[in-house]
């Protein structure tokens, strides 16, 4: 299985909130991969808004993202363009 991962700082403007979490809980859901978050060292699964919620992420905070599964660096960048406020 594919992986690739990616050390980013989040740049939404309120951090991640009820929104940013329900998209990215359905970006690892759609795309069949597995999403998953780390802070430190705690890891959470992406397909969980509570879970994504529970890290408290705010604007600054540095995070590891890591994706396993078909065409990993697509989501990657999907996932990355969301938390810094690059989507279109």
């Amino acid at each position: 299985m594919a992986t690739a991962e990616r050390e980013i700082t989040v740049a939404v403007h309120c951090g991640v909130h009820g929104r940013v979490a329900a998209d990215l809980a359905r970006i690892a859901r759609q795309s069949g991969t597995r999403v998953a978050i780390r802070v430190g060292d705690t890891d959470i699964e992406c397909s969980s808004i509570l879970e994504i919620l529970s890290l408290g992420l705010s604007r600054g905070c540095r995070i590891r993202i890591l994706v396993k599964g078909r065409a990993p660096e697509q989501v990657l960048d999907q996932v990355c363009a969301l938390l810094t406020g690059e989507e279109s």
